[in-house]
């Protein structure tokens, strides 16, 4: 499950230093999954952990005027395919990738006995970030983003770009 946000920067809430936006936004996915009953702490700069393991990577840049910041809460992983999809120089280092994979990152389904309800955890992510925002309003993407997602879609998924060296 991914949610972003994308605030000004100018915005009164968000704070300068992006540790401190970290701590700030990090706290309605570290409350998801502490209401699981996973002892789930920040790992600075932006992990959230439990257990020694690895449960969410979050990131945020600067776009603009505006800061974005994407985290995730991991349902589940599948992390063969990943480990195939990634280039690595041969295939005792693939399966090494997997093998540092598995023992660092863990996923929702890998610590529950039931599955996590996908609506429950939107529903709990929403309101605290209404906490920390105030109220917020579902809205669709105008056609404008589609047509700019499409096409940054295209772009990122082309053969030119996808053999690009370091890829």
């Amino acid at each position: 499950m991914f949610f972003q946000l994308v605030l000004r920067q100018d915005n009164p809430l968000v704070p300068l230093r992006r540790q401190l936006f970290y701590e700030k936004f990090l706290q309605p996915a570290l409350s998801a999954y502490r209401d699981l009953g996973i002892a789930a702490a920040l790992k600075a700069p932006a992990d959230i952990t439990a257990g020694g393991k690895k449960y969410s990577g979050n990131g945020s840049g600067d776009i603009g005027p505006c800061v974005a910041y994407v985290g995730n809460i991991l349902l589940d992983f599948d992390f063969v395919t990943m480990s195939r999809a990634l280039k690595v120089p041969n295939e005792t280092y693939r399966q090494h990738l997997y093998r540092i994979m598995r023992a660092n990152i863990t996923t929702l389904t890998d610590c529950l006995e039931s599955p996590a309800e996908y609506s429950s955890l939107a529903t709990g992510l929403i309101a605290g970030f209404q906490k920390l925002l105030g109220h917020l309003s579902p809205r669709e993407p105008d056609a404008e983003l589609r047509e700019t997602a499409r096409r940054v879609g295209e772009r990122l998924t082309s053969r030119e770009w996808l053999d690009l060296p370091g890829r």
